[in-house]
Parts: structure tokens; sequence; C-alpha cells
């Protein structure tokens, strides 16, 4: 799956365009729910001394505002390699934090 791919698929899972990538440190989000997600790297598999499957490594970031509008189990369940990291709150903004391999 190619980044703008997983971008559509975000936009699709949250219903909203509201999906920004990697978004510059002076962004301000003015309507949730939104999803932020960065890319952070690749994660290899090797065998016989040759990489042989490689998968881009996104942090993807949940941000609302009411504990009802979770997406926990939708983007758990949309996923084959997923990790939920962390849920932080700040601002009275609930940030749910996940690791996507694709």
């Amino acid at each position: 799956m190619t980044r703008v791919e997983l971008g559509k698929k975000l936009e699709e899972i949250l219903g909203s365009d509201q999906v920004y990538f990697q978004p510059g440190t002076n962004t301000k989000f003015n309507r949730y729910p939104a999803i932020v997600y960065q890319f952070e790297g690749f994660s290899d598999r090797y065998a016989g001394n040759k990489r042989y499957i490689s998968y881009g490594r996104y942090t993807v970031t949940h941000i609302y505002r009411n504990v009802k509008e979770s997406l926990k189990d939708v983007l758990m369940d949309s996923f084959p390699f997923i990790t939920f990291e962390d849920e932080l709150r700040a601002d009275g903004l609930y940030n749910d934090v996940y690791t996507i391999f694709c």
C-alpha cells in the first residue's frame, strides 16, 4: 500500500477529509475528529542474507473530542499489521497513537 492509498483508506475510515500527512508544526486544526500520519521509515525482513520484504512504517494519530468518536476497533480491524501504541489526553482532546506497517 502506498502512502496515498493509506491516506485514502484513513479518510474512508474517518468519514471525512480531515486526514493530514506530516503537517507542519504551525498547522492548526479547527475541525475534529482528525487523523495525522507520518512516515517513520521502513521495517525490513531478511532471509538468506537478503532483504525479502520491506514495509513502510507510519505513526498514525487519531484526534477527537468525544470518547464515543474513538476508532480503535475500526482501525485495528482495518489493517493486518497495526499496533496500538498509546492514548494521550491534552487540551480536552483524545489522541490515540498507532503504528501501521504497509
